[in-house]
């Protein structure tokens, strides 16, 4: 058996070494504890607004149905994904960048005496007397928008 003899400074230097590499941990270890006490904090105070708001969404959702909102924002998005329907608001799109391009301002006046700006027009009030139609009175229709001043 070989036994080597360690000076007392060889020892207080390993037992240095121990004692800094433990004060790391510690460091290590509280730091940790730290962030989990903040997450924890965190989950109580985050928790109850999630719910809040998952139920706020429910309950309006569940309106949106009763009024039959819902089925009109399906119908509408079923008609807009038509491809005929892309096509024409891609050409919206390119008329509206080329009128801003331009950067003319054009009368109201003037532009209705375009024939393509009366058809658009004639759609527009067509659509817009469809989803009219959805809300028989103008109370429900306010009630619908959720317009503040209107009767509930």
């Amino acid at each position: 058996m070989i036994t080597e003899t360690v000076s007392t400074e060889q020892l207080q230097e390993q037992m240095d070494r121990l004692e800094a590499k433990l004060d790391q941990v510690l460091r290590y270890t509280q730091n940790l504890e730290h962030r989990v006490e903040g997450l924890s904090e965190f989950k109580e105070d985050v928790v109850p607004i999630l719910n809040d708001a998952g139920k706020l969404a429910s309950h309006k959702l569940m309106q949106l149905e009763s009024t039959g909102m819902l089925a009109t924002v399906r119908e509408l998005l079923g008609a807009l994904s038509e491809p005929e329907m892309l096509q024409l608001l891609s050409r919206a799109a390119r008329a509206m960048v080329a009128a801003r391009e331009q950067n003319q301002k054009v009368g109201l006046f003037k532009a209705m005496r375009d024939p393509d700006v009366r058809r658009g027009m004639a759609v527009l009030t067509a659509v817009l007397g469809e989803l009219g139609t959805t809300n028989a009175s103008a109370h429900d229709t306010s009630r619908a928008l959720n317009v503040p001043g209107s009767a509930t």
